[in-house]
């Protein structure tokens, strides 16, 4: 089918065509959803387990051609907030429309348990305590090999229009994910949001990542938050001022990224996702429409 005739497409009709193609590469099906909302699950191979997978497909703007495609981590957490975020932004003019594909897992105890095996590379310190980690490289794997075909295959989108979103050690796989791209010299996504990525990981592995020289001449738009009220004055942790600044300075002098950046004032780690969510992307949009 070509992209043209993809082009047009009422959420409906994107809707089955996504069930059709979700069912014939798993078995799973749909498990429910609202009308602008389906939900299927899908096993990856690259991870030896089953992902939640909820996609939010609004009415497509006359006069528009692709729409872009946010990939949400901890969908279980963030999906409902943010989907009627956009419904509501979207009617209000406020944001463009944007399909909104949240990866989680069966349930909120599961996603607290396995969240750390796939989001953090390499594996956690033992002082850590955590039971699994270390498997970013899987859960980046199925993202690109996997999931992305998948939604690509029905949206007829290119990796111009994807952005990857995430919070806490979802935003530390944002920041992974974009180094591992650059790493192999093309990004998967044209946006990358990071809300309080827990950079600290394993000594601020980070930004020995980041230190590395960049390889892609079409470098992406970043956005990149904390809450002004995260500091908690533990040694060795850095004040989130000089994280975001670091960031951004590492960012720009060694893969050539102007990273955007902001510390909300009077929030904690916990409240920093919506805004952030929010002002990345309309950052990125604006950028991805220059």
């Amino acid at each position: 089918m070509s992209r043209d005739v993809m082009c047009p497409m009422k959420p409906l009709y994107f809707l089955i065509l996504l069930w059709i193609c979700a069912c014939s590469y798993r078995r799973d099906g749909v498990v429910s959803g609202p009308d602008d909302v389906k939900t299927f699950r899908m096993y990856s191979h690259a991870v030896s387990d089953i992902f939640i997978i909820t996609v939010y497909s609004p009415e497509k703007i006359p006069g528009t051609s692709q729409l872009p495609v946010v990939y949400l981590l901890d969908a279980n957490l963030h999906f409902d907030v943010f989907s009627a975020a956009l419904r509501k932004y979207g009617e209000a003019g406020l944001l463009p429309p944007v399909i909104l594909v949240g990866v989680g897992y069966r349930d909120f105890e599961e996603m607290d348990s396995l969240r750390s095996r796939d989001y953090t590379f390499p594996q956690a310190k033992t002082e850590y305590e955590m039971s699994i980690s270390g498997g970013a490289l899987n859960f980046y794997s199925f993202l690109k090999e996997e999931l992305m075909p998948l939604i690509d295959s029905v949206t007829g989108q290119n990796k111009s229009d994807n952005l990857l979103a995430g919070h806490s050690l979802g935003g530390y796989f944002v920041l992974f994910a974009l180094t591992e791209d650059d790493l192999h010299g093309g990004h998967s996504f044209n946006g990358y949001i990071a809300a309080s990525p827990s950079i600290h990981y394993n000594d601020y592995f980070l930004f020995r990542r980041i230190a590395q020289p960049g390889r892609d001449r079409h470098p992406p738009t970043v956005f990149i938050a904390f809450g002004g009220e995260e500091d908690d004055g533990e040694p060795g942790i850095m004040p989130v001022e000089q994280a975001l600044d670091s960031l951004k300075l590492l960012l720009g002098k060694n893969k050539g990224i102007h990273a955007g950046g902001e510390v909300y004032s009077g929030l904690g780690h916990m409240d920093t996702p919506f805004p952030c969510f929010v002002n990345g992307l309309g950052r990125c949009l604006a950028s991805r429409r220059q």
